[in-house]
């Protein structure tokens, strides 16, 4: 195997699948011995790369087969320091006589902030190179500041400019700017107060003509606007003065422009992956702001695009280039790239066929198989340890003869799969023996006359006669010795004759035949024998001419002949109808005439067996397991029994006797129908081919799954076993918002990860599309045919979190449950995540803090009743993080520390416990002011959880990450601990 390194560049949440070629098993992957396990985690069965920090590993790579010699080797992944796209700041603009400094807002702060004025600018503003506090000169026009980000462990230094307009304004007069912005995810907007003036109360609204702009959220009473996406608005401001002044209220108004957003390019990388029908590959994207569109450009046969999830199918191997196109946020200009994903020949799954089995043919075309083996892929190369059973000729098998063989089979495995070999045992069986004819003897009585067997004129026989005389033996006698009827006296004899059958046959079946004498003296004789075959319904037959006759003639059954019930004769014209099979013996008599005296003579009759006219069919059935088919059966004029091979798969037989089949299975089969001879019909042996067609898919019934939220938790569904292949995704369908609540990682797997869930109590259900693959027995489910499984994401129930907590009204410090905990003392960085709240970034990008919207309704309604009224409405939280060493970081200390990024935490690295709290600040009523209630309380508990990239094992040393080569499973956690949260307000 060959393993290539990788080089990338870090991005948050960052994948990579390496490149791996020449793969004939399974594959593991570790990292290698004394290697550090901070910069990345690897799947150790898929390779899945997921980025950690920056920095330099190497990774071993085992491939171990069944069939093939295992092999290694080691690549290495290069992480470099990403580029900081999103440094930047608003515009803003502010008075030439303003005297409360402006403080810049940031976006996309990775590092400590310092700031300066560009030299051609000096002379219109200062600005604080720590805290980005601005303050004019006095004069008016455009200066340009520079921020300087310094980066971290993740992310290089980076710089951005930022206008600022300085505007001169009149005494008195209130001003604000226009705002020219590009969009930007959680973009925050500040009012852009120009002036001094701070007479009267502000009120701020979307002017009327954009009332129903969906463009942005705005404060009423601070200003502060929250983007949703592009467009342009008009804001107005309302001035409202007290009863001192002259003017009561005054309008303002200014332009919101926000420009479609700009980003990176969207990239994916080129990957590898073994081949295994229709299975859905992850696509991982860099910079994607929705889900991607991807269509197939090269249309060489290797994937495509699956109906259900949008993304890449296997259904060849070979290289395919893809391109994702990443449009469906129209709040960013679109952006497109192209990939390879490479597929490589997978593990044969192996030849299933464990035994072959063949009747023997004399027909040179019959006897030529072509094989086509359960489990095949592709073509086969075959050899024999016996060409005189079987010979090989042209990839096909020529019978030679009845016997045992092996096969040694070598499947090439075609273009999806590498070769593989087997051994099969073959056996032919001895055919049936043909139907044998034979004639009936009729000769003139002479001394010591013994008839040759030659004159049977046996016709098809395969091997020897064995002859036995069947009654009586005064007339003719078979000797053995000699091979032949010697002849005692004038009458008839009747006898079977069976022929031995040889290595390719079996034993034909007994026929019967006679021998008749004629007395010599007789002056009449018999031109001709009869010999016909059975029919039923009363057939007449004439009877042979009669040669020398001279007076009047009559017929008889002779009193010799053995067998009375072959026909009745008429005594006058010796016409004769045909009672059954077999062979009798008719006596003529001449009357004679004056000249002449009385003679008789005697000829025989043979009637044959008929051919057995059995018909039997099987109707078409669709597949329904354990369904009878029953077959249509005419002529049957005989015992008929049935019989299947014991390796069909497909069917098994109910009842010999009926052939009645159990289906088990869609496809072809075949019932051996053997009628077995009576008298009159000759037994009949053929085969029957049949087929049980795919039946149309059932859907899937099932249940809604409620599932009570817990971080991160990963849920198997709840679903019938599968009937093919299936693939799943989450309908897009229920707004972008609520799909988000459910997250599938592997398309392929019936297991959701929860990810979030509603603020208010949403009882409408998710639905996670599932489709399935053509399956054995039934035909492919589509998703038009169904509506997927429905999935209910609800709140946290009380006592299944670690702690659950009421916040108190206005202020609290949330020491975390990690404290002191020894169990999790060498955890390191964490990332505080919430759900079941809304979650906006700060006013003030620099203090590390955000802000929570939590839904509320009044203590003394039920939440059907205040949706009900219309009594719900949102408070904001600030939330601060703060970790550290327990002797710098604690309670007592919490008011002079800067917080932390909630993504980012900070770990003692010294022999001393880590330190974390969250702050919450109840920051606005105001939503609730126009409610009569005064005690308020949340419509649904919402949750904060510390989460660890890499697996962590907690243990009372204080635990440790997961090593990446160990083979020892033990149990891990992401999720290090959460809350479930709830607030009660008075107003």
């Amino acid at each position: 195997m060959m393993a290539q390194d990788v080089y990338a560049t870090y991005y948050d949440n960052g994948q990579y699948q390496p490149i791996v070629n020449n793969i004939f098993g399974e594959v593991s992957y570790r990292l290698a011995d004394d290697e550090p396990n901070d910069i990345i985690m690897i799947n150790k069965h898929t390779g899945l790369i997921t980025y950690i920090n920056p920095g330099d590993v190497t990774i071993v790579a085992e491939d171990t087969s069944t069939v093939y010699q295992s092999s290694s080797d080691t690549f290495t992944v290069h992480i470099e320091q990403a580029t900081n796209s999103d440094l930047h700041a608003d515009y803003q603009a502010i008075s030439t006589l303003s005297t409360k400094k402006s403080k810049l807002s940031v976006n996309g702060q990775r590092g400590k902030l310092t700031f300066s004025v560009a030299p051609e600018s000096q002379h219109l503003l200062t600005i604080d190179s720590m805290t980005g506090e601005m303050e004019p000169l006095g004069e008016e026009g455009y200066a340009e500041v520079i921020i300087h980000d310094e980066g971290n462990r993740r992310y290089l230094p980076a710089s951005t400019r930022v206008n600022i307009s300085i505007k001169a304004v009149k005494p008195g007069e209130l001003k604000f700017a226009n705002i020219e912005t590009p969009f930007t995810k959680k973009l925050v907007i500040q009012p852009q107060k120009i002036s001094d003036s701070n007479e009267g109360t502000l009120h701020y609204a979307l002017a009327s003509q954009d009332k129903n702009s969906k463009v942005l959220n705005i404060n009423p009473t601070t200003g502060v606007m929250d983007v949703l996406k592009d467009g342009t608005v008009t804001i107005h401001v309302t001035q409202t003065f007290d009863k001192g002044y002259d003017t009561k209220v005054r309008n303002h108004y200014f332009i919101v422009e926000v420009k479609k957003g700009t980003r990176p390019k969207l990239e994916v990388d080129n990957a590898n992956f073994t081949y295994e029908a229709n299975k859905v590959l992850p696509v991982i994207t860099r910079n994607a702001m929705a889900e991607p569109h991807y269509s197939v450009v090269s249309r060489n046969g290797v994937l495509e695009i699956d109906r259900n999830t949008g993304q890449p199918k296997i259904v060849g191997v070979g290289t395919e280039t893809i391109k994702a196109l990443d449009y469906k946020d129209n709040r960013f200009a679109q952006s497109e790239t192209t990939f390879e994903y490479t597929i490589n020949p997978g593990q044969h799954p192996g030849l299933t066929q464990d035994k072959l089995e063949y009747v023997y043919s004399e027909d040179k075309l019959e006897a030529t198989k072509t094989l086509k083996l359960a489990g095949q892929q592709g073509r086969l190369s075959i050899t024999t340890s016996n060409a005189n059973v079987v010979a090989v000729k042209d990839r096909a098998i020529v019978l030679q003869h009845a016997g045992h063989a092996v096969l040694s089979v070598t499947d090439d495995g075609g273009n999806l799969y590498h070769a593989f070999s087997k051994d099969v045992p073959v056996t032919v069986l001895p055919a049936p023996h043909p139907q044998m004819t034979v004639t009936d003897i009729n000769a003139v009585y002479a001394n010591n006359l013994c008839i040759p067997v030659s004159q049977l004129n046996a016709k098809n026989v395969k091997g020897s006669l064995v002859i036995k005389t069947d009654g009586d033996e005064s007339v003719v006698k078979f000797d053995k010795q000699k091979s032949c009827f010697s002849v005692l006296k004038a009458g008839s004899a009747n006898f079977t004759v069976t022929s031995s059958g040889n290595g390719d046959y079996k034993a034909s079946n007994p026929v019967s035949f006679s021998v008749a004498i004629s007395p010599a003296d007789s002056r009449i004789s018999i031109d001709g024998r009869i010999n016909e075959v059975y029919r039923p319904g009363k057939v007449t037959i004439q009877p042979p001419k009669v040669i020398d006759s001279k007076g009047k003639l009559s017929y008889a059954i002779a009193s010799s002949a053995s067998q009375k019930d072959v026909v009745s004769v008429d005594a006058e014209s010796g016409v004769m109808t045909i009672l059954n099979a077999g062979s009798t013996l008719i006596k003529v008599t001449d009357a004679g005439t004056g000249s002449y005296k009385p003679s008789f003579t005697t000829y025989s009759v043979r009637i044959n067996q008929a051919p057995n006219p059995l018909t039997v069919d099987y109707p078409l059935k669709a597949y329904e397991k354990g369904d009878v088919i029953a077959p249509v059966v005419k002529d049957a004029h005989t015992k008929v029994t049935y019989k299947i091979k014991s390796y069909n798969t497909v069917v098994s037989l109910v009842d010999g006797a009926t052939g009645k089949l159990a289906i088990k299975s869609a496809g072809d089969y075949d019932v051996e129908v053997a009628a077995v001879s009576n008298r009159n019909y000759q037994g009949k042996y053929f085969k029957v081919s049949g087929k049980v067609s795919k039946a149309p898919h059932p859907g899937i019934k099932s249940q809604i799954d409620n599932l009570y939220y817990q971080p991160e938790m990963e849920v198997n569904l709840n679903l019938p076993a599968p009937l093919g292949k299936r693939s799943y995704n989450v309908s897009s369908k229920a707004g972008a918002y609520r799909s988000e609540y459910l997250k599938i990682e592997n398309p392929n797997v019936a297991t959701v990860k929860v990810m979030n869930y509603s603020p208010i109590v949403d009882i409408d259900p998710l639905i996670v599309n599932i489709t399935e693959e053509e399956s054995v027995n039934h035909f492919a489910l589509t998703l038009p045919n169904q509506s997927g499984k429905r999935v209910r994401v609800l709140p946290p129930q009380p006592k299944t979190a670690d702690r659950d907590i009421e916040l108190p009204p206005t202020f609290s410090i949330i020491d975390s449950n990690l404290n002191n905990k020894i169990d999790f003392k060498n955890l390191e960085e964490t990332q505080v995540r919430f759900a079941g709240a809304i979650q906006l970034p700060s006013e003030d990008p620099q203090s590390k803090s955000i802000r929570l919207l939590v839904v509320m309704k009044p203590v003394n309604l039920s939440i059907k009743e205040a949706i009900k009224q219309g009594k719900q409405a949102s408070v904001t939280l600030k939330v601060k993080r703060y970790e550290g060493c327990a002797t710098s970081v604690n309670i007592l200390n919490l008011p002079s520390l800067k917080p932390v990024d909630m993504t980012e935490g900070k770990v003692c690295s010294e022999n001393e416990a880590t330190n974390r709290y969250l702050t919450y600040t109840v920051a606005d009523l105001e939503n609730l002011e126009k409610f009569d209630e005064d005690e308020w309380e949340t419509v649904a508990p919402f949750v904060s959880y510390y989460y660890s990239q890499r697996p962590f094992i907690p243990g009372h040393k204080g635990g440790d990450y997961e090593p990446e080569n160990s083979n020892v499973i033990r149990k891990t956690v992401n999720v290090a601990s959460w809350d479930r949260m709830t607030l009660k307000v008075t107003k």
